[in-house]
């Protein structure tokens, strides 16, 4: 349980990086702080500058996605390492 609370801290730590990196070319710091904050602020924006947010949404969706799964295998192989058999004795 605990490190599924790691995994969504990290990748949301690392989407916010992301974010701020890559639309920094397509809009200002304060548009781009309210967009982080709120998403129907982006309908403010023009429609291709809209088209350009919702793609890196979705790109950092999945890149969120990919690292949640990737946290959720190691943790599956992990405990895997640590079954031992019997685990339950019947008497």
């Amino acid at each position: 349980m605990m490190g599924s609370t790691i995994a969504v801290a990290l990748t949301g730590s690392l989407i916010d990086s992301f974010m701020t990196t890559h639309l920094r070319n397509y809009s200002s710091q304060d548009q781009l702080r309210a967009v982080l904050r709120d998403i129907s602020v982006i309908s403010t924006f023009q429609e291709g500058t809209q088209d350009i947010i919702r793609g890196f949404f979705g790109d950092v969706y999945h890149l969120m996605f990919k690292g949640i799964l990737g946290v959720a295998a190691v943790q599956v192989f992990a405990v895997a390492l640590l079954w031992r058999r019997p685990q339950l004795m019947l008497s």
